[in-house]
């Protein structure tokens, strides 16, 4: 009797080991793939901001190869010339998808080609309106928040008309307006009224905004729904998007053309040069986060020729994904492998 008790106890120590091991073995598997996912991001984010600070821009993009120039001896001006024209290498601003280092995915965005947040009492808030207008917030409704956006950054505690003031936030046991711009898009979730407006349309609002002016309409950029904004019909839309897929626009003339309609820039910022504010998605195919990188290229630096404003971390819409959804730049295939991130 007694071996058949130390035998049982044999067999359930051998049983805890062997379990023990096992949830072992699965965490540092765990550990290991998400230090290589990390490494993987910062070599992508690396690359990118080396190519970023080193190759400039054309119309299409960022170039990802130095352009060497033969100046001709009877030249009067070596610096003639656009310095702007496309050499074919560029990486494109729309939020196109590229495959990084690893399993490693990513896009950029020109965010000067989005809808600016940073505002103040004197900035024009009407983009920003009709961005808020088209997730289907009221008239009323997309005033109010303005008011408490504008009152959240300025640096005063005075109410505007349809605002909100810290006694307001403190009433719904909130923190108070920072009184600064906003640092990165995420924080819109602190202005009152903004996410409880915008509901499950939140997120989605957040991939049309950037916290610095935007507003430039560039059409090598801009999103499906920046295009909107303009009135432009959806087979404008289309063609304009497909266009873009593999050649870029320098003219308005260009735009107008191609999208088969008359765009009035008497009143647009219309510019086809990319912005020096990108923001870099990251993320893994498998995970259900990514990773928001805001970065400036600032030559006159004093520190690095670039410049991180922020980082954040947001929950993926893998349902939008696998639907083939895609607010950036609708004419590409979700199906197409991405472009490697150096060919």
């Amino acid at each position: 009797m007694a071996c058949i008790w130390v035998i049982a106890a044999m067999v359930v120590f051998v049983g805890f080991v062997a379990t023990s091991a096992e949830q072992t073995q699965a965490m540092v598997l765990r550990e290991t793939s998400q230090l290589a996912f990390t490494l993987d991001k910062r070599a992508t984010e690396s690359t990118f901001i080396y190519l970023g600070a080193t190759r400039g821009v054309s119309y299409a993009g960022l170039k990802t190869k130095v352009a060497q120039r033969v100046v001709k001896e009877d030249e009067f001006n070596p610096f003639s010339g656009n310095v702007f024209a496309i050499t074919g290498n560029e990486f494109r601003l729309d939020g196109r998808v590229y495959q990084g280092i690893g399993g490693l995915e990513f896009s950029v965005q020109d965010t000067g080609a989005l809808v600016g947040l940073r505002l103040d009492s004197g900035f024009p808030t009407d983009k920003l309106e009709k961005l808020l207008l088209s997730y289907g917030v009221s008239r009323d409704g997309a005033r109010r928040l303005l008011g408490a956006l504008i009152d959240y950054v300025d640096h005063d505690d005075f109410p505007t008309v349809d605002g909100a003031e810290r006694k307001a936030y403190l009433r719904q046991g909130e923190m108070g307006p920072t009184n600064r711009f906003l640092v990165n898009p995420g924080q819109l979730r602190n202005v009152l009224g903004w996410e409880q407006a915008l509901g499950n349309e939140f997120d989605g609002f957040l991939e049309q905004v950037t916290v610095g002016a935007g507003g430039r309409n560039n059409f090598n950029s801009l999103t499906t729904k920046g295009m909107r904004l303009l009135a432009l019909d959806a087979n404008a839309i289309s063609r304009i998007q497909e266009y873009r897929s593999e050649q870029a626009f320098t003219s308005l003339f260009e735009v107008n053309d191609v999208a088969g309609t008359l765009i009035d820039d008497g009143q647009l910022a219309i510019s086809f040069i990319p912005d020096t504010f990108y923001r870099i998605r990251l993320w893994n195919p498998s995970s259900r986060h990514e990773e928001w990188i805001g970065v400036r290229f600032t030559p006159v630096s004093g520190f690095a020729p670039w410049q991180i404003d922020y980082r954040l971390t947001r929950q993926r819409d893998l349902a939008a994904l696998g639907a083939g959804v895609n607010e950036n730049n609708a004419s590409l295939d979700p199906q197409t492998p991405p472009t490697p991130l150096l060919q």
